[in-house]
């Protein structure tokens, strides 16, 4: 049986193609919070 095929996965797949994703995470990694050893938000 076949799967459908969504509008997403082939924007997706554009997405992917267009965005220098290596780049893009290089601009927001240094601002994104860090997980502590126990995860999640503190009390």
């Amino acid at each position: 049986m076949r799967k459908k095929v969504t509008r997403r996965e082939p924007f997706l797949a554009e997405l992917d193609a267009v965005v220098p994703w290596c780049r893009l995470l290089a601009l927001i990694e240094p601002h994104y919070p860090k997980v502590g050893p126990k995860g999640g938000r503190p009390p």
